[in-house]
């Protein structure tokens, strides 16, 4: 599409601008050939019955001359990464064998490759071994079976932190990068976790989170909702804005959240607020119960269950969820 503007000039979102018609036209030709070539070859192989971790050694990189184009490094996304989305974007996660549709739960499994392998003490010796001569893949994967079993096994998680550390260095993709080097400072706990959540947070702008509809805040309370709380729990909030006449609710519903989109007829409980108070909840400068004893908000109904209904949701994260270490 963009090649039949004929532009002149072209701002990408990502690099640096590209002058004359016929720069642009080859430097999109050459882009969308890469994003053709990286699908078809996929499903080509796909339709043999390849799995993902046989399709990224089929099609691992691009033909020569896209490969070399200098538009088209793997800096930013992988030809790697990109075949394995593509898979599970046709066909989802499960890869044809039957035998992972019900797998062993992945700690109990790594614990009998352990014992399978001799113990905790030969796979550790196995991968510093693996690390010396610089085979750091396959150390951080010996590694990772022996986490998954103690997930506080000091020299396990430095030892695994120090291959992706190797392999960080060794990348030119930023996004792989990251992860290694992220993932190595979670292993060896010199990362920050309270302050990746400041930072998650911060990348929400107050004016974006202001232009949101207070449903989007609704509707991820849903996903909040602990279901072993809400068994036999049937309960419906309301939330009026005086300032725009909108409101919504959130019926409890044995271990569902349904989230309505105006006042539903016969609500436990009605909380009448303005956007204002909303917002100042999301950025967390306030509380549900705080702004009820302030005064910021008004309860009508069964106002006792209010504590009650608030504890039925997980509260909003307060540090990084482990990713490597787990």
């Amino acid at each position: 599409m963009l090649r039949r503007f004929g532009a002149e000039q072209m701002v990408p979102s990502h690099g640096r601008p590209v002058a004359g018609k016929q720069n642009i036209e080859e430097l999109l030709t050459a882009y969308r050939d890469a994003i053709q070539y990286v699908h078809d070859q996929t499903i080509r192989n796909m339709n043999k019955g390849l799995t993902p971790d046989e399709l990224v050694e089929v099609v691992s990189k691009l033909p020569p001359h896209l490969a070399n184009h200098p538009w088209l490094g793997e800096f930013y996304g992988t030809v790697k990464h990109s075949v394995r989305q593509i898979y599970v974007g046709y066909l989802g996660w499960f890869e044809g064998d039957p035998t992972f549709l019900d797998p062993l739960p992945r700690t109990e499994r790594s614990a009998r490759y352990i014992e399978m392998m001799g113990g905790r003490d030969r796979v550790v010796s196995s991968a510093q071994q693996a690390f010396k001569k610089g085979d750091f893949q396959w150390a951080a994967e010996l590694l990772t079976y022996v986490i998954r079993v103690n997930k506080e096994d000091e020299a396990a998680r430095n030892l695994k932190a120090a291959a992706l550390r190797q392999l960080g260095f060794k990348t030119e993709n930023t996004n792989w990068r990251d992860w290694y080097l992220t993932s190595a400072r979670e292993l060896d706990k010199s990362l920050n976790k309270v302050a990746g959540v400041a930072a998650m947070s911060s990348l929400a702008a107050p004016d974006i989170v202001k232009a949101l509809p207070a449903s989007k805040f609704f509707e991820a309370m849903t996903v909040r909702l602990d279901p072993s709380k809400t068994a036999d729990v049937h309960i419906t909030v309301a939330f009026q804005f005086k300032d725009t006449g909108q409101a919504y609710a959130l019926e409890i519903r044995r271990g569902v959240a349904q989230l309505h989109e105006s006042m539903p007829a016969q609500p436990d409980v009605v909380l009448t607020m303005t956007v204002a108070t909303l917002n100042k909840i999301i950025f967390r400068q306030t509380s549900f119960p705080a702004a009820l004893k302030a005064g910021e908000i008004k309860a009508e109904g069964k106002v006792a269950e209010l504590p009650r209904f608030f504890g039925y949701f997980d509260p909003p994260a307060t540090e990084a969820a482990a990713l490597t270490a787990r």
